[in-house]
């Protein structure tokens, strides 16, 4: 809390791990600091149920929370070494596409060479946003609970 007395702006908290913590970041954000922070979760709804666990109330979360951001790394295939394959027709089905929707899509797999042994090049950043909106505000604070999905 001493950091509040210097009045900053932005605060960037390393990671909220407990209820002290989760407490000191709702202070900040009720007193109109901008708030950051880390937290582990599946996905960005996830990151509510999250800090449910660590003891937020449904009042505080929706007066206070702005924007969750949840992030995926994938590995990137070296354009150089990648060769193409056929479209896997049942595991598209699994995932509710059909095979006009993904007309002229071709997917590739990876190679390995003796310089590069995975066939991968670097990463891909995949994000997914969860803003801060009235109908969220309203699920969250007449929500009783909800599901866990954090991790």
């Amino acid at each position: 809390m001493n950091i509040l007395r210097q009045d900053p702006d932005i605060i960037m908290l390393g990671e909220m791990r407990d209820k002290v913590t989760l407490d000191t970041a709702i202070n900040a954000a009720h007193t109109g600091h901008l708030v950051l922070s880390t937290l582990h979760s599946n996905d960005a709804i996830g990151a509510v149920a999250r800090l449910r666990n660590l003891g937020a109330d449904n009042h505080n979360l929706a007066s206070t929370l702005r924007l969750v951001i949840s992030q995926r790394l994938l590995r990137r295939l070296d354009p150089d070494s990648r060769y193409p394959i056929e479209m896997p027709v049942d595991q598209i089905r699994r995932l509710v596409y059909t095979p006009e929707q993904l007309a002229g899509v071709q997917i590739y797999r990876a190679r390995g060479t003796k310089d590069l042994p995975t066939g991968y090049r670097g990463r891909l950043g995949v994000f997914q946003l969860l803003p801060d909106t009235l109908e969220l505000s309203q699920l969250v604070t007449d929500s009783t609970g909800g599901d866990d999905r954090a991790d």
